[in-house]
């Protein structure tokens, strides 16, 4: 997952396992709403494609993922990591309670 996440990032943006199946990205670049939203879809459609091979899964099964993706801006958003962190969280949060994996009934 995160080799697949640092391929949908800039060489200048950071990757961070933020701990069990969260990670963290920080852009260091300016982007609109608009842009902060192609950027999650396309992070997100790369997550989507199937896991095939994984320890403890029978050859031939995959396994599908699916995401929900926060997101928070400096200086609007909060001036230290806890608030941007806070915000960010609040948002997937939301975002889950919307989004329901495809793979569910």
């Amino acid at each position: 997952i995160s080799a697949r996440l640092q391929a949908q990032i800039g060489p200048h943006d950071l990757l961070a396992r933020y701990g069990g199946d969260e990670f963290v990205i920080v852009i260091r670049r300016n982007l609109t709403k608009a842009q902060i939203e192609e950027e999650k879809l396309r992070i997100h459609d790369a997550l989507l494609a199937p896991l095939t091979q994984l320890n403890g899964v029978p050859m031939g099964e995959n396994v599908y993922l699916n995401a929900s993706i926060g997101e928070a801006q400096y200086p609007a958003h909060g001036r230290d990591i806890q608030s941007l962190l806070f915000r960010a969280d609040h948002i997937m949060y939301q975002e889950k309670k919307i989004r329901r994996s495809p793979f569910q009934s």
